[in-house]
């Protein structure tokens, strides 16, 4: 009877420790592992929305190239001028050996974290 009695007091304090919730050990073990996983998803939106902006201007110096090649191939002499941030400047050369040809090269320039630059060159037909 006495071991039944032993087993018996074991297991009822098993009980009341199992039932009176996490330690302070557990719970700053499960804190420190919350708080490395919010640190990695932090770190992941702001990568993300970087370069998300990023590309963003790239997008847009893309878009002022291709209106100002759009505009030099309508007639208009576009030399330099500021868009949104962005310093837009075309120059326009003959070709030689070849009559009717341009190469008009559009550079896009602008600062992010450092000065970026975006350069488009096409070759334009002249209007008759």
């Amino acid at each position: 009877m006495e071991g039944s009695r032993h087993v018996h007091q074991r297991s009822r304090s098993l009980a009341i420790r199992c039932s009176t919730g996490f330690s302070l050990i557990e719970f700053l073990v499960a804190l420190a592992v919350f708080s490395l996983v919010s640190l990695g998803l932090v770190q992941t939106l702001m990568t993300a929305h970087a370069a998300r902006r990023t590309s963003a201007q790239w997008m847009r110096a893309t878009q002022l190239a291709e209106q100002c090649i759009e505009r030099v191939r309508a007639g208009d002499s576009v030399s330099a001028r500021m868009v949104d941030g962005f310093s837009v400047y075309s120059v326009t050369a003959a070709i030689s050996g070849y009559t009717g040809l341009r190469d008009v090269g559009v550079t896009v320039a602008w600062t992010d974290l450092r000065p970026q630059v975006y350069l488009l060159r096409v070759l334009v037909r002249e209007r008759p």
